[in-house]
Order: C-alpha cells, then structure tokens, then sequence
C-alpha cells in the first residue's frame, strides 16, 4: 500500500527501452502483460515491469523473450551399425538444428515405440550430446532404435507451450554378430567350443589318413 501503478519497457539489442501501450496486441491488467499471438519479428526482445506509487519506483527483473526452433531429420538413411556380441557400441543420433535446447530420447521398435530406460538397464547410456552407448551387446539388442529429439528451455527459463515441437529420426538398424561361445572375444587364451571341434576334426582327419595307409601297406604285403 498505496496501490501502485504498473508500466512495461521493451529493449532490443542495444536501442533504449521503449514504453509498451496496451492495445489488441499487448493487454496490461494490474501488472500482468499478455501477449496475443506473439511473432519473432515484433515480439523478441527484454522486457521490465516498473511498479510506482508515492513511496517509490522498484524496476523488476528482465524478462527475455526469443522463439525457438527445431528443424526436421535428415531424410537420408542413416545405414547400419555392426557390433559384436559381448563388446561396447555407439550410435551417433545426428540431431537436426535448434535453438535453445533440446532433450534426447531413444527408443526401439520392439512391437511399439518402447523408450529405452536407461535408468533400469545400466549397460545401457544416452550421454548428453545424444550418443547412445551399449556397454555389452547382446543377441537381444539388434534391431531399430530411433532417436527423438524435443525443444526444451535452458535451465531456469519456461516454454510458452506444454506441446513443444519433437523431431523422430529414421530408423537404425543394430546388427550383432557373433554366437553364444565368444568367438570373437581378443583373449589369446580363450579356448573356444568351435576351436575344439576344429582341431578334433583335423585329429580324426589325420588318425583316418594313418589307418587307411597302413590297411593299404598290408593288403599290398
């Protein structure tokens, strides 16, 4: 008390503010400013709210206001990524252009759009340029992931919609190769399954050799 009064400043870039009048575009009730179908062209800038009565003037704190924009995925086909069963991957997700900021899920088809948890499943990991890393691949990882990007506002700041604007990329297909036996592990002294089979196979091989030839030596004897 005393009720006050309630003025608005605009300023843009480096010009000097300017008084914002109420009309069909800016409506001023009791301090509170709306903005009626806002445009970039008229409407981006900073804004101060100045309250006075006759104890004194206080000046708020600048509110900015830009827009944002998220452009569409590339529609070329991103190709496929290859790994091998037991071993790490990456999948890069090659986010469209924005401003200011976005937020960056992935999700496989897996009889629907299943966001990936990555919270319940620690091999898995979304670092925060939007890579999507597996730990140790898996038969049961291969498939398509798709990435999805949505606007978001930088820290501290709000979004004028509850809808912003998400973008979802083509599909890219995981291939794992390998079998359950570790074939392709480096470890030097890893015996595997289908290298016993192998060398048993070769030993028979030579055993059979021997036995045919000394039959032969004996027949001809």
């Amino acid at each position: 008390n005393p009720q006050p009064t309630y003025v608005w400043y605009k300023k843009v870039r480096n010009d000097p503010p300017v008084l914002v009048t109420s009309d069909d575009h800016y409506i001023i009730t009791n301090g509170k400013f709306t903005i009626t179908q806002p445009t970039e062209w008229k409407d981006e800038g900073s804004y101060q709210c100045q309250a006075q009565n006759e104890l004194g003037t206080i000046l708020s704190d600048p509110v900015d206001i830009y827009f944002g924009y998220l452009f569409e995925f590339s529609n070329d086909p991103p190709g496929s990524v290859t790994a091998f069963q037991y071993k790490g991957t990456v999948m890069n997700c090659k986010a469209p252009s924005y401003n200011p900021a976005i937020d960056i899920k992935w999700y496989k088809e897996d009889g629907g759009p299943n966001f990936l948890r990555t919270d319940l499943h620690p091999h898995l990991f979304v670092s925060m340029n939007g890579h999507f890393y597996i730990s140790e691949s898996a038969s049961q990882d291969g498939g398509f992931y798709h990435c999805v990007v949505a606007l978001m506002p930088p820290v501290g700041q709000i979004m004028s919609t509850s809808q912003p604007p998400s973008r979802t990329s083509l599909g890219i297909e995981l291939i794992i190769k390998g079998d359950l036996f570790g074939t392709n592990l480096t470890d030097p002294n890893e015996i595997t399954v289908k290298s016993i089979v192998k060398v048993n196979s070769q030993v028979n091989s030579q055993v059979n050799s021997q036995v045919k030839s000394q039959i032969k030596g004996q027949v001809k004897s």
